[in-house]
Parts: C-alpha cells; sequence; structure tokens
C-alpha cells in the first residue's frame, strides 16, 4: 500500500482533438474544476467564501488543457507535460 500525502502535479482538462499539445489554462480551466466539486458549488449560495479557499488550495499548482488523439504521440505528449 501507499502510504502518505503527495502533492497534485498538475489539472488536465483533456479535449479530443486532432492536435497534440498542452497549452496553459485559464480560469475555464478553474471553472472546470469546480463544476467538478458539486459540494462546493452547492454551499455557494450561502458560502461564497468557499471559491477562494478552492481557489487558495490549488495555488500554485498548474492548470493546462491537453488536446489529444489515442494515437502514438498521446502519452509522450503528457510525459513532455510533467517536464514543463
Amino acid at each position: 500500500p501507499v502510504v502518505g500525502t503527495f502533492p497534485v502535479a498538475g489539472f488536465y482538462r483533456l479535449r479530443k482533438d486532432d492536435q497534440t499539445i498542452v497549452r496553459a489554462g485559464d480560469d475555464a480551466c478553474f471553472a472546470d474544476l469546480l463544476g467538478n466539486l458539486p459540494f462546493v458549488v452547492d454551499q455557494l449560495p450561502r458560502h461564497s467564501h468557499l471559491i477562494d479557499r478552492v481557489r487558495a488550495s490549488v495555488a500554485g499548482t498548474p492548470f493546462r488543457y491537453l488536446h489529444f488523439r489515442r494515437d502514438r504521440d498521446f502519452w509522450p505528449a503528457l510525459d513532455a507535460a510533467e517536464r514543463g
């Protein structure tokens, strides 16, 4: 078993496309992250400060869009993104 805590290396939003590129994310990537946190979104009308807490929690972690085809270039593109 794996024991311990480990930092998140990055958040990737996958987009099936004819290109195999990684491009820097923007606020749309953060919005995608929030969309996957329904327990936070449900509370935003009453606790608007939660959005700032989520943003602070992921500060310094890169957000990226990964455009891909499932061909021989798919995995090397992921490896290249990790190397930055």
